[in-house]
């Protein structure tokens, strides 16, 4: 790889990493082409990026927005989101499911974060799980009325 085409790399790193919320490292020797597309397709889904880099590579583009992770190491691959429990929640439940992918690192919010936090985040409901729950809370007092308005109808009828 020419300098060229590895500056070209840093700078498409440095620009996706600036807007990441979450920054994943993960191990995936022994893995099958089958199986990383299949965790390519996985994050497709739920608008996260999978990368394979050289790992000098990312750490200039780490380092370029004040990011670092120590000991990058052998072969990674890198998931980032701009949205943070997509980019765990993809990590994990690929992970449950294939033992040759492992987390290794992880930046959250621009911090250094640890694997439970990942593991921690991977399991609450999501976005739109939340605001199905929320929009259930808000119509529970509109049902209950409008099923107290039908209850008290059926009585004036029985009455008459």
């Amino acid at each position: 790889m020419n300098k060229e085409k590895k500056n070209e790399l840093v700078k498409f790193f440095s620009d996706e990493f600036s807007e990441a919320e979450a920054i994943l490292v993960a191990d995936f020797k022994g893995l099958s082409v089958v199986e990383l597309e299949s965790l390519r397709a996985l994050a497709r889904e739920k608008e996260v990026f999978v990368k394979v880099t050289k790992n000098t590579l990312a750490s200039i583009a780490l380092k370029s927005n004040s990011l670092e992770i120590e000991g990058l190491k052998e072969t990674n691959i890198f998931l980032w989101a701009k949205d943070q429990m997509s980019a765990c929640k993809v990590a994990v439940e690929f992970e449950k499911n294939n033992e040759n992918f492992v987390l290794k690192h992880a930046i959250l919010e621009k911090n250094v974060a640890s694997l439970d936090s990942v593991k921690t985040l991977a399991s609450l409901p999501g976005k739109d799980e939340l605001i199905a729950m929320l929009l259930s809370v808000w119509n529970g007092p509109a049902r209950s009325f409008v099923t107290g308005l039908d209850n008290l109808k059926q009585k004036k009828e029985e009455e008459q």
